[in-house]
């Protein structure tokens, strides 16, 4: 997305974390799963774009234990509201 004067959106749909979503901050996948979402991001560097992740089945920990943990960790660190309190 070009740097632009019109409202945008960027919709993410699903599986945006493969294979279990955003593991906790030790977890040895976590910077490579944070590779994945910055580089879904930074897509909208150059504007002021919403960007939403639509959680798929993989990004919920394939419908597992902890699935929604993943995705609370996910919101927790990349909502915009605390983008400046990242990792």
């Amino acid at each position: 997305m070009n740097e632009d004067n019109v409202e945008s959106s960027l919709v993410y749909l699903g599986d945006n974390i493969y294979n279990a979503g955003l593991h906790e901050s030790t977890h040895e996948d976590r910077p490579r799963e944070e590779a994945i979402l910055d580089a879904h991001l930074s897509v909208t560097d150059n504007n002021d774009a919403n960007v939403y992740f639509i959680p798929g089945n993989h990004d919920w920990n394939d419908n597992r234990t902890g699935g929604l943990d993943a995705n609370q960790e996910t919101t927790k660190v990349y909502c915009k509201s605390c983008q400046s309190e990242r990792y």
